[in-house]
């Protein structure tokens, strides 16, 4: 597991020194017009966009090994945010031993739950810090 990490680790560096190295070589012969200027710039853009592509896999890879943690919660805050666009949705628990949880929903998650409800949460926990990047929902099973 550790050397699934580590070369994780590797090729995500790898794939990034390689992207911004092919970003300025692209846009400094775009700029001293070696070549279209246009044609620089669509490859400067066709590489960040390898190099998205690229870390969104192996980000998903890492997220997929991440253990499922279950824990008794109680849904204490509900919050649907929308500013000038589609809304997002918020989930907020707190764990039986104290600690709070904040989770991004899709919208008929939110709508299914209720505040105050208490159950079984299931999530995975991406970071230490408590922000709701760092956490995904599986589900909420009401009991």
């Amino acid at each position: 597991m550790a050397n699934e990490k580590s070369l994780g680790r590797v090729v995500y560096i790898a794939c990034s020194v390689l992207a911004l190295v092919l970003f300025l070589a692209l846009t400094m012969l775009g700029a001293f017009d070696v070549i279209n200027m246009g044609a620089g710039l669509f490859g400067a853009v066709g590489v960040g966009v390898i190099w998205w592509l690229v870390s969104m896999r192996i980000s998903k890879k890492q997220q997929a090994a991440l253990p499922i943690i279950q824990a008794q919660a109680v849904l204490t805050e509900k919050i649907q945010e929308s500013h000038r666009g589609p809304s997002s949705y918020f989930l907020f628990f707190e764990l039986a031993d104290g600690s709070k949880k904040s989770f991004y929903v899709k919208r008929d998650v939110y709508a299914t739950h209720a505040k105050n409800e208490r159950g079984l949460l299931t999530y995975k926990q991406i970071n230490k810090k408590e922000h709701w990047l760092n956490n995904k929902f599986i589900d909420f099973e009401v009991q």
